[in-house]
């Protein structure tokens, strides 16, 4: 009887610390119906220990606008809207440091294919809402030909994106229609980016993006 209280209560703690150190975040972007909902989903970034959720979505003002149907705003005036938000594990000590995101294989961007690159803040946000995390930058690097949204400067203004925390909406708008590409997402220690984290993604973190815009790809689904 004594041993069976004993399990029960080795039991009740595991799931207890199972479920503190579980990662499942509320879908917050609005649904895309672009392409039948295809664009819209979320994928697992995994570099050295470090954990994060980006989820992603493309939206077409001609067609559907989910975006601007949910009254939020995009820079400038492309045809198309890409939206990316990045989560922290809960039980992530690292921090992210900034968001990258590359042209395809063979494909070089150029600043000219960005309408606009912003952010916002998350308003219909559920599971955090005092933890969203304004990048001090959303800008086209015209050297390295990416688009980046870093999340502290010099000064430490705006912090970074720590455990549990997760990031404004990263918005940027194009004229052109989706294509394979890249993202990366660096950490941050010491309020700077981790030096040797510059290698080339994973496999795994291959994304969708426009030509001359991007966007992740669909995350797989153990269901396929």
């Amino acid at each position: 009887m004594k041993l069976n209280r004993i399990f029960c209560f080795l039991s009740f703690l595991f799931v207890v610390m199972s479920a503190g150190n579980a990662f499942a975040v509320l879908f917050e972007l609005p649904n895309s119906s672009f392409q039948g909902g295809a664009w819209n989903g979320e994928s697992t970034y995994s570099d050295n220990g470090f954990q994060a959720v980006v989820q992603y979505a493309v939206y077409d003002k001609l067609g559907g606008n989910e975006w601007g149907g949910k009254g939020y705003d995009a820079p400038g005036d492309g045809r198309y809207i890409y939206a990316y938000q990045v989560f922290n594990y809960n039980s992530n000590t690292n921090k992210v440091g900034y968001l990258k995101l590359f042209g395809a294989a063979g494909h070089t961007l150029t600043g000219g294919e960005m309408s606009g690159i912003g952010s916002q803040k998350d308003p219909t946000d559920t599971q955090f809402p005092e933890q969203g995390i304004k990048p001090f930058s959303g800008e086209f690097d015209d050297t390295e030909k990416q688009i980046s949204w870093k999340f502290l400067d010099a000064g430490g203004d705006f912090g970074l994106i720590g455990q549990a925390q997760h990031s404004y909406f990263l918005i940027f708008s194009s004229n052109n229609a989706p294509v394979m590409g890249n993202y990366e997402i660096k950490q941050s220690q010491s309020g700077g980016p981790t030096p040797g984290q510059d290698s080339a993604p994973e496999p795994a973190t291959i994304v969708l993006f426009g030509t001359g815009g991007l966007i992740l790809l669909r995350k797989l689904r153990k269901s396929i």
